[in-house]
Parts: C-alpha cells; structure tokens; sequence
C-alpha cells in the first residue's frame, strides 16, 4: 500500500512539475513569435512608399498599409488572447487593453484611409495615440516579463 501511494505521490508531483514548465515554455514561445510577427509587421509598414508620386500608387500604398494594420491587428488580439502563466496573471488585463487600444487605433486608421473624404488631423491624432498607447503596454509586459522595472520614461501606463 505504501508502495502504491508512494508511485502515486510521485507520478502526481512529476506530471505536476512537468505541466508547468511545459505551459511557461509555450507562453514563451507565443511571447516570441508575437514580437517576431510585429517586427516583421513594422519592417512592412515602415518599407511602403508611394515612389510614383501618382495616384495609383498612392491608393497602393493605402490598400498596403491597411493590409498591414490587419495583420497588426490580428496579431495584438492574438496577444490579448493569450493564457498567461499564473505568475504573470496580473499582466492579462494590460494585454487586453493593448489589444482593445490597437483594435480602436486600426479601425481609425481604416476610416481615414478608406476614403479620399475621411482624412481628418483629430483621426490622425486619435488614431496615433491609440496606437502609441497599445504599443506601450506591449513594452511595459515584456520588461516586467524579463524581471525587469519598467522605469524608463514613457513606460508608465496613461
């Protein structure tokens, strides 16, 4: 009997600590190709140009850039979605603010550019900070992710 609580106590504590480990390493992993994906996002957004001057491209370039807040898009609702480790619990809220924050920022954006008429500097302005404030969040997990204090000025939550 001794023996079979023992093998018991044994396998529970094993899968126990095998679960964790394996949970944290998947969060990581998310939390990597997140930030991959959004890098290779900017590096998009930041290479569009309208070399032509004319107005076809300028219509390609905003159908390019909208394509791009998308995918922004997708991907920060994907990080909002995230099953955080219960360590970090306290960090999903943020995550769903920055993806609330990208999602209002987009759907500016979408409204600005979808038509010649819509352009407005307040929805520029909005969209903007809207923007700013989801990448901010962003900043502040990942620092306080890599046990870092997020003190460097801007990384205060408005």
């Amino acid at each position: 009997m001794k023996k079979i609580a023992l093998i018991l106590l044994t396998t529970l504590l094993f899968t126990g600590c095998a679960d964790q480990p394996a949970k944290d390493i998947q969060f990581e992993q998310d939390i990597n190709t997140f930030c991959d994906n959004i890098v290779t996002i900017d590096a998009s957004i930041n290479a569009i140009s309208n070399e032509t001057g004319d107005e076809a491209g300028l219509t390609a370039a905003k159908e390019e850039l909208l394509d791009c807040l998308a995918g922004l898009n997708d991907e920060f609702r994907k990080f909002a979605n995230m099953d955080f480790p219960k360590e970090y619990d306290y960090l999903e809220e943020m995550a769903d603010e920055a993806g609330e924050y990208m999602t209002e920022a987009v759907n500016t954006y979408k409204k600005m550019y979808g038509t010649e008429d819509s352009y407005s500097v307040t929805l520029e302005e909005y969209a903007n900070e809207n923007y700013s404030r989801a990448y901010k969040r962003v900043r502040i997990i990942t620092t306080l992710l890599r046990g870092e204090t997020p003190n460097e000025e801007g990384l205060t939550v408005q």
